[in-house]
């Protein structure tokens, strides 16, 4: 079965959101062959949801959830598709999903070291506008940096302009 198309989040198992399992969906009760792994805001506690109730925001309804703490001055429609439409991802603190260009950027998941060399120098600029490194230590990331270490850098792509971006998140 085909996962579902996720405008935000275009590879939810590439970004280890989406996992292949044989639990039942809490929501709609079926085996759906995969598992939602990301974090989930809700009263309750959830332990499996699959993919289609998060796509068709059935999960969100039913439980009053969120997958994304996702605030922004973007039309509702698209902060409510990030919250409640969107797989999220675990991230040592509160997740920080960008925008540009007046929409929600995509996410990818951890940002490779290939990502991180081919950066323009406009995206280079970016990062260092908007985070907390100088350009010293972004020369030292970019060189040193693997994946699943500390500080997790994510990658964002904006779905207009196509530029990319970065977060970091520590422990």
């Amino acid at each position: 079965m085909e996962l579902p198309n996720f405008k935000y989040h275009p590879d939810p198992i590439g970004s280890d959101s989406i996992c292949e399992s044989s639990e039942i969906c809490e929501c709609c009760g079926k085996q759906t062959g995969y598992r939602y792994k990301g974090s989930i805001y809700c009263k309750g506690d959830i332990s499996s949801l699959c993919p289609w109730c998060i796509a068709d925001g059935s999960a969100a309804k039913k439980y009053d959830a969120q997958f994304n703490n996702f605030y922004s001055d973007l039309p509702d429609e698209i902060v409510k598709e990030v919250q409640e439409r969107t797989p999220g991802f675990y991230s040592f603190q509160e997740q920080d999903w960008l925008e540009h260009c007046d929409d929600a950027c995509e996410f990818y998941g951890q940002a490779l070291a290939s990502d991180l060399q081919s950066l323009s120098q406009s995206e280079v600029n970016w990062i260092l506008e908007n985070t907390y490194l100088d350009s010293e230590e972004w020369e030292h990331l970019k060189q040193e940096h693997v994946p699943d270490s500390e500080p997790v850098i994510y990658k964002y792509v904006c779905r207009k302009c196509k530029e990319v971006f970065v977060s970091f998140d520590e422990s």
